[in-house]
């Protein structure tokens, strides 16, 4: 904000933010098509990722006809509107995404092998002097907000995540979004040695409540929540987030000039990660080394607020 001094009053005005951008995606093999999707939209202040499901139909083409479909919906977003209008437009949005995803699906295979996709998207508007990043998701794509003040990541997505657990009722009593921090903070297999849960949950982390295609109806995540310039805005596929920890991103993060560089370094962060533990699996069969490693396919979408 800028105040001004006239000498009778004090007047306030809006400086207008500015936002960088920066994609990478990358397919696990050069012998199949990336399952990944994603767009982004500076002229809307939007990005969206979608992750193919791989056991379904189609999963690359999944990914982007969702993509298109969001990216296409989004443009109609009043630049006005609240941050609890966006966030009610963009679950609508993913809910017509689902069922559009549906329709061609069913023109191609049958009710058994639907066509199936994560999506989570962000939009970035500014209400009553303020910014406000708002999600939506389905699936375990994410969105992350890394704060430079707190050096810390928020989680505004949720995985919707269905470990299938062996040990059902966590005896520790957490809430998903707990499960999702303490998962993303795992690095060792001996962290899970006490916490029979937690790792049926990290075994687990892929099974999913829902997804884009899937199910009928779904009900997509939504967030809301307050950015400030400096703020870094993440959204990544599981290719990212499973094989990474939030201190890695973190790190790479505050290791980055500009957010093509978050991304690109992201992406061969995982890429370095999947190829020492094939290396180490080759000299050690039975051992693992990074129980994060985990090959797929990889996008990330970095948002600078300045």
């Amino acid at each position: 904000m800028k105040f001004e001094f006239t000498g009778k009053k004090t007047e306030q005005r809006d400086i207008e933010p500015t936002f960088e951008f920066g994609a990478v995606s990358e397919s696990k093999s050069e012998m199949r098509p990336n399952q990944d999707g994603y767009f982004v939209d500076q002229k809307n202040r939007a990005a969206c990722v979608c992750d193919g499901v791989s056991s379904s139909y189609e999963p690359h083409d999944a990914s982007r006809i969702v993509a298109e479909t969001i990216a296409d919906a989004i443009t109609f977003a009043p630049p006005s509107a609240t941050p609890e209008k966006i966030a009610t437009l963009l679950s609508e949005i993913i809910v017509h995404a689902n069922d559009r995803l549906r329709r061609i699906s069913k023109n191609r295979t049958d009710e058994l092998d639907m066509m199936q996709t994560t999506a989570a998207a962000v939009v970035i508007r500014q209400h009553e002097h303020k910014l406000f990043a708002v999600s939506a998701s389905a699936g375990d794509s994410r969105i992350l907000l890394y704060s430079p003040h707190t050096r810390a990541i928020t989680h505004l997505t949720s995985d919707a995540a269905d470990p299938h657990a062996t040990h059902p009722v966590d005896p520790k009593q957490r809430t998903e979004r707990e499960i999702q921090y303490a998962l993303a903070a795992v690095t060792t297999a001996e962290e899970l040695d006490d916490d029979d849960y937690l790792g049926d949950c990290f075994d687990h982390r892929n099974s999913l409540k829902q997804s884009i295609g899937r199910e009928v109806k779904i009900s997509p995540h939504t967030h809301i929540e307050e950015v400030r310039p400096g703020d870094i805005l993440l959204a990544c596929t599981d290719g990212i987030t499973d094989t990474l920890d939030d201190q890695k991103i973190i790190a790479i993060i505050e290791q980055s000039k500009n957010p093509d560089e978050i991304a690109q370094k992201l992406v061969a962060a995982v890429k370095a990660a999947v190829a020492a533990e094939r290396k180490h699996l080759m000299k050690f069969p039975d051992t693992v080394e990074n129980i994060r490693a985990k090959s797929d396919d990889m996008t990330a979408v970095a948002i600078k607020i300045g």
